[in-house]
């Protein structure tokens, strides 16, 4: 069996044993920094493994760097069980990235569209200011990708406002919003926002099944 082989369950404390151990139902486990949440992880999927309940295909490990991804997978692939190269280990940002580009033409995009992180989204933030004549020091690019953010992380594109529910503060803002959403498509582009939310949005017809 390779959690006894591979684990020396008498190092994990009562609850990490009855985390890693419960395989019938989902768990919830909260846990400060340092108390040993990796391991208790990787001791869980691995058991999940060793009893069947699951393929490596049909693990999903989800961390909140680059860094932790790596070094999870990493870790469990040092265990030497067969097929966890097919295991998804990631950031939630990567995951959706992953399960947008293979179903990429459903939302009108190649399956090789660039994904822009905050450095990228200022860049093009700051040639829209230009071309508008907007003076980027008074008017810091910070503020139009803030506003953009607001709308994205609630499902919104930029097509499913009306100008006239825009209120006049906000209207420089809104047309930002327009050129930036028009450039990104031409770009064959998304931000990090738009990889985390298109899932909710209309644009992804959820009501046929995804391809991952």
């Amino acid at each position: 069996m390779i959690i006894e082989n591979l684990f020396d369950l008498e190092n994990l404390n009562k609850e990490q044993r009855e985390a890693v151990e419960t395989l019938d139902k989902p768990l919830l486990i909260l846990a400060g920094a340092g108390s040993g949440k990796t391991r208790t992880i990787i001791s869980r999927i691995v058991n999940i493994l060793d009893k069947g309940k699951a393929w490596p295909s049909q693990i999903l490990a989800i961390t909140f760097t680059n860094k932790a991804a790596r070094e999870m997978k990493e870790r469990i692939d040092s265990y030497n069980i067969p097929g966890t190269e097919s295991m998804w280990v990631s950031t939630i940002h990567s995951a959706c990235a992953k399960i947008l580009r293979i179903n990429a033409e459903r939302l009108n995009y190649t399956n090789n569209f660039k994904v822009l992180d905050s450095h990228d989204q200022s860049v093009v933030i700051r040639k829209i200011l230009k071309d508008f004549n907007i003076d980027s020091k008074k008017y810091k690019p910070g503020i139009f990708s803030n506003y953009i953010s607001s709308f994205k992380n609630k499902g919104i594109e930029f097509s499913d406002l009306r100008k006239e529910e825009i209120g006049y503060p906000d209207r420089q803002k809104f047309k930002v919003f327009g050129e930036y959403s028009k450039r990104l498509k031409a770009m064959d582009a998304m931000d990090f926002d738009d990889s985390a939310t298109r899932f909710q949005m209309k644009s992804l017809d959820t009501s046929s099944e995804l391809v991952i």
